[in-house]
Formats: C-alpha cells, sequence, structure tokens
C-alpha cells in the first residue's frame, strides 16, 4: 500500500514514515500544505495522513480540493 503523510513538525513526520515503512508501506512525505496538495493530485494513494494545521493549504483546504 502506498500512503502520503503531510505534516510540518519534522520529528513526527520521520516518526510516523519509519513506522509505517516497518509495517511495509511505501511513504511519500510533504513538509506544507502546498507540497501535499500537489502530491496528491499527481500521485495515487491509498492512504493519506493528513495534518489539519499547516502552513500554505490547511488539511481541510487540501482535502476539500482534492474531493471534488
Amino acid at each position: 500500500m502506498k500512503l502520503l503523510i503531510v505534516e510540518d513538525e519534522p520529528d513526527m513526520c520521520r516518526a510516523l514514515k519509519k513506522g509505517f515503512m516497518k509495517k511495509g508501506f511505501l511513504v511519500d512525505t510533504a513538509e506544507d500544505g502546498e507540497e501535499g496538495s500537489y502530491l496528491a493530485l499527481v500521485n495515487t494513494y491509498d492512504v493519506i495522513v493528513l495534518d489539519l494545521n499547516l502552513q500554505g493549504k490547511d488539511g481541510l483546504e487540501i482535502l476539500r480540493g482534492n474531493t471534488r
């Protein structure tokens, strides 16, 4: 399974990525809302782990923009 983590706290992002990779996931990461939105639009993910409080676009904006 392939997942995207959109998280602006580097330590949290690394911990999540490491944990999911140990479980066999393929993991992409984004550090802000703009990058996360772009990756979500150009790639196919089974799961997106999305922080709500992000710089640029917040998590809810990303969710609304990618479901239209």
